[in-house]
Parts: C-alpha cells; structure tokens; sequence
C-alpha cells in the first residue's frame, strides 16, 4: 500500500497511547486478573486509541491497520473468559463511538504457531498480553464463529 503511495498507519492495542502504554504495563504485571477488570482495561484502552490515533487518521484519510480491535474483544472477553457478549458489544460501541472496522483479518493457526508469530513482530515491539492456554481458549471458542455477527 505505501508502495502505491497510500499513507498507512500500523498501530495495535493495548498501547499506542500514553495510557495505552500504561494499561498496558498493568495488564502484564498482573496476569491475574478478575474478567471483568481485564474488559475494562482493554476498552479504556480503546476508547483512548480510537480518540488519539485511529479517528484522527482516518480523518486525515490515512489507511488504518490495527492488530487488535472490537474482534479480540469479542474473542478474549467474551468467547474465552465467558463474559456476556451483548453488553461487550453495547462498552465496544460506547468506547469507540461506533467506529466499526472495515475489514477484519482473522489468522487460522494453531495457539503455539500464533503466539511465536506475535512474539517475533518486529514493528510493535510488544509482547502479548495472554498465555498459550487462553490463546488456545479463544481459538475453540472462534470455531464456527462469524464475527461481523457477534459484534452487532
């Protein structure tokens, strides 16, 4: 896309603020966490990314590729922590504004093969913020699953 001469933004969650980056830092020094506490820090970190970087792009008229968004709520929250899916889409919709994706990209491999991807990204420079055991969760979880259905 840039090649093209597109101006495209990468960006991720949690942590492409300031208090992203702080929620962020919570999120991985306390892998312990009450489910509810954990959808929290997530949309408190969107609210914020979509506020600070990925309206103000798409305003601009940049192209926006986030790894993470209203999906991995869904998956995470939801589908692999068991918390109730209608009102994560009601906090998705408030935290965001209504901002829905575009396109959503969902990468079909094993827990192992997907958590040592994402630890060899080199743009983000991030760790993940959930084991191979939750990884694997949400990918039972997701089978059979249409997304673009779960977040209405």
């Amino acid at each position: 896309m840039k090649r093209k001469g597109l101006k495209v933004v990468l960006t991720s969650e949690p942590g492409d603020t300031p208090l992203g980056n702080r929620i962020r830092e919570v999120l991985m020094s306390h892998p312990e966490r009450v489910a509810w506490a954990e959808a929290f820090l997530f949309l408190a970190d969107r609210a914020e990314h979509v506020a600070k970087v990925i309206r103000p792009s798409l305003e601009r008229g940049e192209i926006v590729l986030c790894d993470r968004y209203i999906d991995s709520t869904i998956a995470y929250q939801a589908l692999g922590l068991g918390l109730p899916l209608e009102k994560l889409a009601e906090l998705n919709r408030i935290a965001t504004g209504g901002l829905l994706p575009d396109l959503t990209l969902l990468l079909d491999v094993p827990p192992e093969i997907g958590l040592e991807r994402v630890k060899q990204r080199r743009f983000l420079r991030k760790e993940p913020c959930i084991s191979t055991k939750e990884f694997a969760g949400v990918t039972f979880g997701l089978q059979g699953k249409n997304l673009s259905e779960l977040r209405s």
